[in-house]
């Protein structure tokens, strides 16, 4: 939120902002984290559910208001920021909400469910859906070769979470030619399969380096429209 470079404005809760709308330029933050709490005294603290209760109850009111951020000239933009604090949020939610203080492996499978409803339902909206992340490294089971994927726990979930999404960037920075750098994104899997989830399933021919500029690809999915009437 700090580098947000756009007007915005900050709140606990979504619901907080229905009943009393205003202008909060171009972004408005849910600043889930900055939910009121006591710092435990316990070695162990208790783990909380409470942060998705809020999340889950505040993407079920978006439908019931739909008709004010959507509209035909912008369907508006969901975003979670970032996926690790997400899934191991997430991960606490059905922990706590078993009544236990510690994970088993049985918390895993619905814990991936969820992860995986959340995403469905933002999406179910129409609304245009990000979700940034960062990469870990991991070797294959299977063929015993490196590769990265997104970080977040499980064996399964960092996989399957780039099939859920119509682009997958990776945000690098290459060299101006000047001795200066740029930040791009690079919409190209890796050659050599490390990052074999990159790229985009909606655009084609893609240059290989973009602006992190969402408004590319808008003008991409204007233009793809326009092809096919």
């Amino acid at each position: 939120m700090s580098a947000l470079r756009v007007p915005y404005a900050e709140v606990a809760k979504l619901e907080d902002y229905w009943p009393d709308p205003f202008d909060f330029g171009k972004v408005l933050v849910v600043n889930y984290t900055a939910m009121p709490r006591e710092v435990s005294l316990l070695a162990n603290p208790p783990l909380k559910k409470d942060l998705i209760e809020v999340l889950l109850s505040d993407i079920n009111s978006i439908y019931k208001h739909l008709d004010v951020i959507a509209t035909e000239e912008s369907k508006g933009t969901l975003i979670i920021e970032t996926l690790g604090p997400f899934g191991d949020a997430v991960l606490d939610f059905i922990v706590a909400s078993a009544g236990r203080a510690d994970t088993q492996i049985q918390d895993y499978r619905p814990a991936m469910k969820k992860v995986a409803s959340v995403f469905g339902s933002m999406m179910g909206t129409g609304m245009n859906v990000i979700v940034t992340g960062h990469l870990q490294s991991e070797r294959d089971e299977i063929t015993g070769r490196g590769r990265i994927t997104p970080l977040i726990w499980g064996k399964i979930l960092p996989e399957a979470i780039p099939k859920m999404f119509g682009e997958c960037f990776q945000s690098v920075v290459v060299s101006d030619g000047k001795s200066g750098v740029q930040y791009k994104w690079l919409t190209r899997p890796d050659p050599n399969g490390f990052i074999g989830f990159l790229g985009t399933r909606k655009f084609d021919n893609l240059p290989k380096y973009i602006d992190q500029d969402y408004s590319y690809l808008d003008k991409e999915a204007k233009m793809l429209e326009a092809k096919k009437k």
